[in-house]
């Protein structure tokens, strides 16, 4: 338990307790106010608490995108694709928010893009 990554093994054990008092008709040390705190604070220390920036793709790398594209340009998917990639980084779409767009969602002005939902 001492290795545990995840509260598992601690609420495993707290259960497994619980269980072999019920079965012997005794009541459950588990319970106890104490030992509901110990295993709540257990589960707060051990939980994995997730970075949302994680992966999150950079203003350089769209940069790095756009500039490796730039020699194969000719392909209009090649165009379409560096186009969605920096429509969704502009508007902050999410990829099933992106995946969502159809043709008429999007308004194209000559200096910029609207999305209208």
């Amino acid at each position: 338990m001492i290795e545990a990554k995840t509260a598992s093994p601690l609420e495993s054990a707290v259960h497994s307790i619980a269980w072999i008092h019920q079965l012997g008709g005794e009541p459950s040390p588990t319970e106890h106010p104490l030992v509901k705190c110990i295993l709540a604070s257990g589960q707060r220390l051990l939980a994995h608490h997730t970075d949302s920036q994680e992966g999150a793709i950079t203003a350089s790398q769209l940069e790095q995108l756009d500039t490796c594209k730039a020699d194969v340009m000719v392909s209009l998917y090649n165009i379409s694709s560096v186009v969605i990639c920096l429509l969704a980084f502009a508007a902050f779409l999410r990829f099933d928010e992106l995946t969502k767009l159809v043709r008429s969602d999007v308004e194209i002005k000559r200096d910029m893009f609207t999305i209208i939902y």
